[in-house]
């Protein structure tokens, strides 16, 4: 009776924090996230048409058509599923700090956890996991709740949330099938044949997974080591502080690991489990990212951030003296408190529907089947709003026809240059962009560099890189 109180609790706080989320995010016409626009062009097509619009097959989209019919807004439905993820991840953290902590913890435990929870949910790790890669964050999720039914031993429910899990990203995808593939050596008879069954459908998926293979291929061909530098740098997942929190609460597990093996608390699967969290939370601090991988170093981080908490929180069940334990949860208030002095700014949302209002004028000179580049969230803006496929990559061997550039006010106060945009612009599309043709508008880059803004220029796509069209 109270440990569903308990859960009863948990949810409420994990729901709570998330409904605040929401309240600062609904008000808003445009998503967060860069690919905002994508999930709710996907969404919106599945909903309406009963098919895939983009070459894109996540699990993901189904819950967020089924939320768009119901809600009659693809806005909303993205909105309440990023809150929706944030929502089972803060109850993941809560029930692990629930579950391992409350021998040690008592009295104090609601306490400790609601704290913990508060801090976390101002973390930016979080919000960009949850509010700016939706994939990945609702992929989490799942992954995070499938963890709390095996810790409960309901491995039927752990195995079916798992693999949606595994069916809405590729990345969690390979942690799901290195936990069944262990775990087989652990089943009883029925119970193996239903992890035989998971682990080669989820094999065969990521195996006929076109993307996923040449993501792979392609990381595995730009392997470069970095500077150590690197693993402290400012980015715009996480903060030296996070790093600092990563690496502390990482050392912290190891030096509980013998402990954490030689126990007859956690059976095999659980141990397994808590394996898999630790490989996938250590790799991306490996020095090989340089180059064109560092955004995949920084994209794993912030799934290191949550494994290396959930882990942290496991390796302090195995500490006895009470003051080194509050010790480890005092260091860890004190750094995740950091980032109310330094807010993410979250939601960060960008009002791309205001800086391009005219954008249904494209197809007074764009047809069907003509290439229009632009900017990357731009091109998912303007697929959205038009039945123009926008792309944000060149496509190798052949170049755009048109070019909705970037034209803000201080390219125009070189007269030569406003003269220049002038004479070969096409449209007023906002106030600050316009159309043009590609290689004319290309033409004024060469001759004005200061045009020469990354929102006007592309690089080729790379091979791996599956083009939607």
């Amino acid at each position: 009776m109270i440990f569903r109180l308990q859960k009863i609790y948990l949810k409420l706080t994990a729901a709570l924090l998330a409904a605040v989320s929401f309240f600062q995010v609904q008000s808003y016409a445009d998503p967060s996230g860069g690919d905002g626009y994508f999930y709710l062009k996907q969404a919106q097509w599945l909903a309406q048409h009963g098919r895939f619009y983009h070459a894109d097959y996540s699990f993901v989209f189904l819950p967020l058509a089924l939320l768009s019919k119901m809600t009659g807004s693809v806005i909303a439905a993205y909105q309440i599923l990023t809150c929706l993820s944030y929502a089972l991840i803060l109850y993941a953290f809560g029930f692990y700090i629930q579950w391992f902590l409350e021998p040690q913890l008592k009295k104090a435990l609601p306490f400790v956890n609601i704290l913990l929870l508060m801090l976390l949910s101002f973390q930016l790790p979080l919000h960009r996991l949850t509010f700016e890669f939706v994939k990945n964050g609702f992929a989490i999720a799942l992954f995070l709740m499938a963890s709390t039914h095996l810790l409960k031993k309901n491995l039927k429910r752990a195995l079916i949330i798992g693999l949606l899990a595994a069916l809405t990203h590729k990345t969690v995808a390979l942690f799901f099938l290195a936990t069944l593939t262990g775990s087989l050596f652990s089943k009883s008879n029925h119970k193996k044949k239903m992890a035989v069954i998971a682990t080669a459908f989820t094999g065969l998926a990521i195996i006929l997974n076109p993307r996923l293979v040449n993501h792979f291929t392609n990381f595995l061909g730009n392997i470069r080591f970095e500077k150590f530098s690197s693993l402290i740098t400012y980015n715009l997942h996480l903060t030296g502080w996070h790093v600092l929190l990563v690496f502390f609460w990482l050392v912290t597990a190891l030096t509980q690991f013998f402990k954490i093996k030689k126990t007859l608390i956690l059976n095999l699967e659980q141990k397994l489990f808590l394996f898999v969290l630790f490989l996938a939370a250590i790799i991306p601090l490996l020095p090989i990212y340089g180059g064109v991988n560092a955004e995949i170093k920084w994209r794993l981080m912030i799934f290191s951030f949550c494994f290396a908490f959930l882990l942290f929180i496991v390796a302090l069940s195995f500490i006895k003296n009470k003051k080194v334990l509050f010790a480890n949860l005092l260091l860890t208030l004190i750094l995740l408190a950091h980032q109310l002095l330094e807010p993410s700014g979250f939601p960060w949302i960008v009002a791309t529907s205001t800086q391009v209002p005219q954008v249904q004028r494209l197809l007074e000179f764009v047809k069907s089947g003509e290439e229009l580049i632009t900017h990357h969230g731009m091109e998912f803006y303007v697929d959205f709003k038009t039945p123009i496929r926008a792309k944000s990559l060149l496509t190798p061997g052949a170049l755009p026809k048109y070019q909705l550039a970037y034209i803000p006010e201080f390219f125009l106060l070189n007269d030569d240059a406003a003269d220049a945009i002038e004479q070969v612009k096409l449209l007023d599309i906002g106030p600050t962009y316009g159309l043009f043709y590609y290689e004319d508008f290309q033409k004024l880059i060469k001759e004005f560099p200061i045009m020469n803004h990354w929102k006007n220029t592309f690089r080729v796509r790379p091979d791996f890189i599956q083009s939607y069209n």
